[in-house]
């Protein structure tokens, strides 16, 4: 005890310095411009077919042998505007969608039990919504973004409006208050949203079938301040999983017919880091990939008469993700 309490005397700021909490917060200014470039790869493999009709399982000599292949590439290019900012908050955000670009193709090969096809599904559709400016205005009352089109009278595709997000700028990653280095906290699953699908629905065109649409995100992320100086890091890890769904039919599948829901889960294992710029107020960069394990569950609609129907693929594979932003 004499020891320590002459330490004290001799040097206070010494004996009780402790490293300073960094505020890592999203501070916008009005007119600050944004140009973000967001990244996305996802490739799998799929196959183990399970059939169950009417309650029991198909055995397995009586289904194909399934093979297939996916590769999904995204970039996407905005330019934000921050034009009307108060006490922090963003009353105004003017998007330009500069470069939305998608690239999928699916093989699949089906052998065995009557069923021998082969195919590749090669596309790459496009958005209405490249090259449109669009206005995010809040309204103070719900606490929601209002979208619409930016231009000379109205727009002919203001359905392509509804699946809009205003937020891309990374907040659900942060710790919400000051942290020291080594200081942890939890990020929830739908912060993995803005890299997943970067603004929301794009409204890429669908040339056959209906497009996939989001349910939901389950599970969440840990993250560690791991400190830094001009750019603070974050380190990220966790496993976050990604459903969607969408209607489709049953007129490939021999035995019966008829509306049904398809059901997409995948289960990503997730590592990577934030780097956030302190000084201006927003994030610099943020990588995430890792394994995906998934399935594909096609189930018959209950109104449909006859025996229920239920078929699952199970998926294996990687993701990648990636979002760079700098000032204009």
């Amino acid at each position: 005890m004499l020891q320590v309490a002459l330490i004290c005397l001799i040097a206070p700021e010494a004996a009780l310095s402790f490293p300073a909490a960094s505020d890592i917060s999203f501070a916008p200014v009005e007119g600050m411009q944004l140009s973000k470039h967001f990244t996305g790869e996802l490739d799998w493999e799929g196959g183990d077919l399970e059939v169950v009709m009417g309650g029991q399982p198909v055995p397995s000599e009586y289904l194909p042998d399934l093979r297939l292949t996916s590769h999904r590439e995204e970039e996407l290019h905005f330019i934000d505007r921050y034009r009307k900012v108060e006490g922090g908050r963003v009353l105004e955000l003017e998007r330009s969608f500069e470069d939305l670009s998608l690239e999928r193709r699916v093989l699949y090969e089906l052998e065995g039990a009557d069923m021998n096809d082969s195919g590749d599904d090669s596309t790459a559709p496009e958005s209405e919504l490249e090259g449109e400016r669009v206005l995010f205005a809040l309204d103070r009352q719900s606490g929601d973004y209002k979208a619409s089109f930016l231009g000379e009278g109205p727009h002919p595709r203001g359905e392509l409006l509804t699946g809009l997000v205003e937020g891309t700028d990374l907040v659900g990653f942060l710790p919400g208050e000051p942290v020291e280095p080594g200081a942890s906290w939890t990020v929830p699953a739908e912060a993995f949203g803005e890299l997943f699908a970067p603004g929301g629905d794009l409204a890429f065109e669908v040339e056959e079938g209906e497009p996939l649409e989001l349910v939901g995100y389950e599970g969440k992320l840990d993250a560690r301040y791991r400190g830094g100086e001009s750019l603070k890091r974050i380190e990220l890890e966790g496993e976050v999983t990604v459903i969607l769904s969408r209607p489709t039919d049953l007129e490939r599948v021999p035995v019966v017919d008829g509306q049904a829901t398809e059901t997409w889960e995948l289960v990503c294992e997730l590592g990577g880091e934030l780097r956030w710029d302190s000084a201006a107020g927003h994030a610099r960069s943020l990588e995430l990939a890792g394994s995906l394990l998934g399935t594909i569950r096609t189930e018959r609609d209950p109104s449909e008469p006859g025996p229920t129907y239920e078929s699952t693929i199970h998926l294996d594979g990687e993701i990648s993700t990636t979002a760079e932003f700098e000032e204009r």
